[in-house]
């Protein structure tokens, strides 16, 4: 599982990508309320939905294929968290 200030840094950098987390869930593909159930702390992101917005968000360790919608906004949100100052 990952702390709180993780993913209150997950949280921060949609702002600094430019997106909602509604629009992040529908260009990966997911319900949104799987992305809040990850950044809330409640899923335990082991396989699955769950655990593919994990990986996107920088959550946790993981592989995605590259047909994966999930690479490129993986690549942003990396881009977006490099922008954030650091505590």
């Amino acid at each position: 599982m990952n702390s709180p200030q993780e993913r209150a840094t997950a949280r921060a950098s949609f702002d600094c990508a430019g997106l909602s987390i509604r629009q992040f869930a529908i260009a990966l593909g997911v319900d949104p309320a799987t992305v809040h159930r990850v950044l809330n702390g409640d899923s335990n992101c082991k396989r699955g939905n769950s655990h593919r917005v994990a990986v996107v968000l920088g959550l946790k360790r993981g592989v995605l294929t590259e047909d994966d919608p999930g690479v490129a906004l993986a690549k942003t949100m990396a881009k977006a968290r490099e922008l954030l100052p650091h505590a």
